[in-house]
């Protein structure tokens, strides 16, 4: 008898789900009698033109969509269950979204298990301003940065002893699987900037499994959330949301330790007059500026999804990119030659010195290699999704209010039509000048996608110290 309330009950839902489907379909074939009609996209036959998406792994889905590109141009509307999505897989389009319209596109879509209250999650609005500019102001403003050297170098120099003493214990036939290293190294950094101390070893190894973990079933269990509205995928995937409640109890029961001893720490040191601030100590003093409850403040839950929010967005990417740097400059002789004589040249240390976080911004050539990896190597293929606040209209096509925008920065990456050879990695192409331009002018006109303030700082100075202390070679 339950077996068949189930039935029914999910009969019900099944249907309900397909009428709403057609509703959609019907609603949005009426935009297209208007002058103004979405991007071009794929006929969708209700839910069974959806299941071949959620069937895709992400290799195939990538593949699917650069099939659509080819297809449809560099913007196309591709609709799984009840969300539109817009694609955007060109320069000028994304220049005109991002940098032109930018206001207009800073908003984002709703998320499963999401308060909204990171910066990546955040409508825009008060809250996603404040959020962000606590972030800016306090912990990546130049001068913020610069007070976490001391931890920086304390964690570089724990890199190349770890990659020395693995190398010369393994032996010629056993390679050295440096991606773990790196995450493990730019984990800690982060940690250090978040609260305000270096951890020990055993700290940072929980963490980096419970990110780990997190990572995981990000990209496999959860994705298929986002496809649905929230009641209805609770109703078709409990296991899935059950597995995500787990997964955010996991983080807490990692990190909301660690707030609540800086916040004791805060508290002692405010007594000794100490003023070393990190991220941490930024969100306990932020007071919120929500019209349902001005001047509150975070609460230790949302203080730990924002803190998960600064260790995801750097450990992983940064490891990614740095690993495909490394990896090319080991099959590039020649591009690792001129970083090398480009670091004795600039930076003028002794074999067992650290180079100089300032003579980075010297050495255009590293910046290139840098750069150029990032090009050709991006770690996010498709980054966080956009939204509108208000309905616009992107090169004659609809952008309504309730769709989804993705930029799809690493195929913009590899156009044939504005790169020479994209797929090759030549940080010394013809390209090179236009790139020294894009320092003094910004990206105005550029080629770039730029990622985020700063994003090649951090790679470059791992990048140097490998090659200065270790200079990597084929053996």
């Amino acid at each position: 008898m339950e077996v068949s309330y189930c039935f029914i009950i999910l009969a019900s839902l099944f249907f309900c789900f397909i009428l709403k489907s057609l509703l959609n379909s019907i609603h949005r074939s009426s935009l297209t009698k208007s002058p103004q009609k979405l991007p071009p996209g794929p006929r969708r036959l209700l839910i069974l033109s959806d299941l071949p998406w959620l069937r895709n792994n992400f290799i195939d889905f990538m593949k699917s969509l650069r099939r659509l590109r080819a297809q449809h141009g560099p913007i196309f509307t591709l609709r799984i269950g009840p969300r539109t999505s817009i694609f955007i897989a060109s320069h000028d389009l994304a220049y005109k979204a991002l940098i032109q319209e930018g206001a207009t596109f800073a908003d984002r879509p709703s998320s499963p298990g999401s308060n909204q209250h990171t910066i990546s999650s955040a409508p825009y609005g008060p809250t996603w301003r404040l959020l962000r500019g606590n972030l800016m102001t306090q912990i990546l403003h130049p001068s913020r940065v610069k007070s976490f050297s001391q931890s920086r170098k304390h964690v570089l120099q724990h890199l190349i002893n770890k990659l020395k003493i693995e190398s010369e214990s393994s032996g010629d036939d056993h390679a050295v699987r440096v991606v773990d290293h790196f995450r493990h190294a730019m984990l800690s950094s982060l940690l250090s900037m978040c609260f305000g101390e270096n951890l020990e070893e055993e700290v940072v190894g929980n963490v980096e499994k419970m990110m780990r973990a997190a990572l995981v079933s990000s990209s496999t269990r959860f994705s298929v959330l986002v496809f649905f509205p929230a009641r209805l995928s609770e109703t078709l995937f409990p296991n899935r949301w059950k597995k995500l409640e787990e997964a955010k109890t996991s983080r807490e029961r990692v990190l909301a330790p660690l707030i609540r001893a800086r916040a004791l720490k805060q508290n002692n040191n405010k007594s000794n007059g100490n003023n070393v601030v990190c991220y941490v100590d930024s969100l306990l003093n932020l007071s919120m500026t929500e019209d349902a409850a001005p001047g509150r403040k975070l609460s230790e839950r949302e203080i730990v999804g924002l803190c998960s929010e600064f260790l995801n967005a750097g450990a992983d990417t940064t490891a990614t990119a740095l690993q495909w740097i490394m990896a090319n400059l080991v099959r590039h002789q020649d591009v690792q030659d001129k970083v090398f004589e480009e670091i004795k040249r600039v930076a003028r240390v002794e074999e067992e010195e650290f180079v100089r976080e300032e003579d980075l911004k010297k050495m255009t050539y590293l910046k290139a290699v840098v750069l150029e990896g990032l090009r050709r190597h991006p770690p996010v293929h498709l980054p966080i999704p956009h939204a509108v606040t208000s309905e616009v209209t992107l090169e004659g096509h609809l952008v309504p209010r309730d769709a989804s925008v993705v930029f799809m920065i690493a195929d913009m990456g590899w156009d044939p039509e504005v790169w020479d050879r994209p797929m090759e990695f030549d940080p010394g192409g013809s390209w090179m000048g236009e790139w020294k331009a894009l320092i003094l002018v910004g990206i105005r006109g550029s080629r770039w996608c730029r990622l985020g303030r700063g994003e090649g700082s951090v790679p470059g100075l791992v990048c140097l110290c490998c090659i200065w202390s270790i200079l990597w070679r084929i053996w």
